[in-house]
């Protein structure tokens, strides 16, 4: 399609970004409904990869709107002790987005974040977002990584030569799992929508 009109491409790319969300199941905007296939936004992705700078566009923004649902599912679930405890559909969401953006990356010569580099940068939002709101249930190894109930980022840890970003993940995942956050269901939407 790019070929024939890229300035659609881009008009079509700029005009869905902010419905990202919304076409993988994140609520539902008029227009957009929860999905239970991924061919309609394979489909929109696909169109858009026609474009490789679109497409370059265009799967930034998916992999940073994947970290903002995990943060806000994360944010939510912290913050109130009702409601589904697990955070599948923000999970689900990320994984799609995530791995909808690196097949469609890859098709077009993009550098494709990897499942290991999606999975380290869903767990660090959804932790970043959950832990200055964890007044009890904070325990465990991430404890050595929080400076005034605060996580700290990974930038942080990286001015420490000795420091170890694998700890530093592993802890976040441990924590989230132990509170019961459904986070190995992330490698399965992440390889479903990158694969299928």
């Amino acid at each position: 399609m790019a070929n024939r009109n890229p300035e659609l491409v881009k008009a079509y790319a700029a005009a869905l970004t902010p419905f990202q969300g919304s076409t993988t199941g994140n609520g539902e905007i008029l227009g957009f409904k929860a999905l239970g296939d991924l061919n309609p936004p394979r489909a929109v992705f696909a169109v858009i990869a026609t474009g490789k700078e679109s497409a370059q566009h265009f799967t930034e923004s998916a992999y940073e709107t994947a970290k903002s649902i995990a943060a806000e599912g994360a944010r939510v679930i912290c913050s109130t002790s009702s409601g589904d405890r697990s955070g599948r559909t923000a999970i689900r969401v990320a994984g799609i987005l995530s791995g909808l953006a690196s097949a469609t990356a890859d098709s077009v010569g993009l550098p494709a974040k990897t499942l290991p580099q999606v999975h380290d940068d869903i767990v660090n939002a959804m932790a970043l977002a959950c832990v200055p709101l964890d007044k009890i249930n904070l325990d465990g190894y991430i404890v050595n990584y929080v400076k005034n109930g605060h996580l700290l980022t990974r930038e942080q840890i990286l001015q420490d030569p000795e420091a170890g970003l694998e700890d530093y993940y592993q802890s976040q995942f441990d924590y989230l799992a132990n509170r019961g956050f459904a986070v190995l269901e992330l490698s399965d939407w992440y390889r479903k929508a990158r694969n299928a």
